[in-house]
């Protein structure tokens, strides 16, 4: 789906309440180039608004997944709660929309991951709402970073207290919810809890856990982004955060007190925040309110900036320094509308899901060192947490069923066809044979490893097991393939185009269709055949010309086969139970 650069941009608003309605349709209403097509929220006051605000013109949606089936719309802008940021982008990219995100635009590493890849895969363009990002101070403190007049930079502080004990949430009792409200559907992937209107007014679901984790989440994208941005700060190296509820007295879950420390080769970066004290640790003018503040400590001189104000650079005497500094960033014409032009020349966003991966590995990575207090250590290459097989586990959310990440996100996220295909049952189907086939695949290359060991020692016995165990490997292989290809083939030709969505599974470096499932499936059936004819030779002692050759072709070909499949399957696969993998 593209857009002309002479022509409007649709888009559907999916969460129009505070966000939703409030910041995000009031600026697109203010563009001649785009339209508000489609609106959708699970609040009926909420989306009766909506529509109204939009004189009557905008199609209503209770269901995000009926909104993403309307082909109209060019792009999706995401305004709920943060809990749904993640799955509602996904299906959004999966529906072919650009994906204009509120931030956080994930909680969990693994979720940042599938998002900045499934948009690259699929062509989409994205934008998260760090709209702190397009301001000129910010700027500012680019291009005064980037132009060395700091010196080398070792650290960088930032903050935000507040002095508030959760802005008058209080201790509201559980009730049931009010007329037009579809609780289970706000909760969505969220744990099941009763309806309670602190959850639920005036975006105060930034004070529990369950929809986004802390301060960190809610505020730090607009403040540790800038020493992301300015220093160009790949995912840490380590992560530690210590923090809790000490000082306020509502029903509020979040942190009121967290320190957090990022560990990079050449310097730190730490981020603290303090609700209930508005201390402002020596950075601009003190007061009562609310200070964000951001401290790079170069060797040179220090830099300041306050709640987003005029930067201030000091010199190591504390003296402040007045200068002009070359620009390293352009002007900006606005997040929101930075997007919009995106969307129209299909150039990449300044805060796309790709460049906002970094941040928001080490925010969530912070999170998940709180919850399991102690610190963690990143391998960003191998995107995993090391020696922490518990945190590892724990990088990718748990959701509540039926959603699931990101198998789950097709069988249940998709429009219509998709869920009817997720309860006839044809992808647990694809699945299961997957796993079965990887197994199958590993079994018989090993056992070709140990073939070929036997050939040259002249062993019949090694190349006798061998021969079985891949006559076995194929047997398996083959029904597993049939299963696979028989369930695509009964559905529908509309219902075949989701299936081949159903079979592919997003990954670190690539996408695999469902083709290629099939071919890697065949590949190893047909390997395992041949392994098991010219093991079957050797063990009868024939010296035939080339069974060296084939047999190292067949091995390698099985080995190739089991990295393919087990790839396509490398995804969570709860709620499905997978029987036994040797389904004969």
């Amino acid at each position: 789906m593209g857009t002309s650069a002479n022509e409007k941009v649709v888009v559907g608003v999916v969460g129009v309440a505070g966000r939703g309605l409030g910041a995000l349709m009031k600026e697109a209403k203010s563009f001649d180039d785009v339209e508000i097509g489609a609106v959708c929220d699970v609040y009926e006051p909420h989306l009766d608004r909506a529509v109204a605000f939009t004189d009557g013109r905008a199609r209503p949606y209770h269901d995000f997944r009926d909104l993403l089936d309307d082909r109209s719309l060019d792009a999706v802008f995401v305004a709920t709660p943060p809990h749904w940021h993640a799955l509602i982008s996904l299906a959004a990219i999966d529906a072919g929309k650009d994906v204009y995100c509120e931030k956080p635009m994930c909680r969990f590493p693994t979720e940042g991951r599938l998002m900045a890849h499934s948009a690259e895969r699929n062509g989409r363009i994205t934008q998260v709402g760090t709209q702190i990002h397009a301001t000129e101070n910010y700027r500012k403190c680019v291009d005064i970073v980037r132009s060395g007049a700091l010196g080398a930079i070792s650290s960088v502080t930032s903050f935000t207290t507040m002095n508030d004990d959760s802005e008058g949430l209080g201790r509201p009792e559980d009730s049931l919810p009010p007329a037009g409200l579809d609780w289970d559907m706000w909760l969505g992937p969220a744990p099941e809890v009763p309806f309670n209107i602190g959850r639920f007014r005036d975006g105060m679901h930034r004070y529990f856990k369950d929809y986004v984790d802390s301060w960190l989440h809610e505020l730090g994208p607009h403040i540790v982004e800038l020493p992301f941005w300015a220093l160009e700060l790949p995912a840490p190296l380590s992560v530690a955060a210590v923090g809790g509820r000490y000082a306020t007295e509502s029903i509020a879950d979040v942190p009121d007190t967290m320190n957090v420390l990022w560990e990079y080769p050449d310097k730190t970066a730490t981020f603290t925040m303090l609700q209930a004290n508005s201390f402002h640790f020596g950075v601009g003018l003190p007061h009562k309110g609310r200070h964000n503040g951001i401290v790079f400590h170069g060797k040179e001189a220090t830099l300041t900036i306050v709640n987003y104000g005029t930067p201030e650079v000091l010199d190591r005497d504390g003296n402040s320094i007045v200068a002009e500094y070359p620009q390293s960033v352009p002007p900006s014409p606005g997040q929101l509308w930075e997007f919009i032009e995106s969307v129209k020349s299909r150039t990449e966003c300044s805060c796309s899901f790709s460049r906002q991966l970094p941040m928001h590995t080490a925010m969530n990575l912070a999170h998940l060192s709180l919850h399991l207090g102690r610190q963690l250590r990143w391998d960003d290459a191998k995107w995993e947490i090391i020696g922490d097989a518990e945190a590892q586990r724990l990088i990718t959310p748990a959701y509540r069923a039926p959603w699931t990440l990101p198998a789950g996100k097709r069988a249940c996220l998709g429009g219509a066809p998709a869920r009817r295909i997720c309860r006839s049952g044809y992808f647990r189907t694809a699945i299961i044979s997957l796993q079965a086939a990887e197994q199958a695949a590993q079994d018989f290359a090993q056992s070709a490893i140990g073939f070929i060991f036997g050939y040259f020692l002249h062993s019949a016995p090694h190349a006798s097991q061998a021969s079985m165990q891949a006559r076995q490997a194929a047997a398996v292989i083959g029904p597993l393939r049939a299963q696979t290809l028989a369930a695509v083939s009964q559905m529908s030709r509309q219902s075949a185009l989701i299936a081949a969505l159903l079979t592919c599974s997003f990954i670190p470096d690539f996408i695999i269709p469902s083709q290629w499932v099939l071919h890697s499936l065949q590949e190893a059936m047909q390997s395992a055949q041949a392994f098991a004819h010219f093991a079957y030779i050797a063990a009868l002692g024939a010296a035939v010309a080339g069974t060296e050759a084939i047999t190292r072709a067949a091995t390698h070909n099985a080995m190739a086969a089991a990295r393919e499949i087990r790839v396509v399957r490398n995804m969570p696969i709860a709620p499905f139970v997978i029987p036994d993998r040797r389904l004969a």
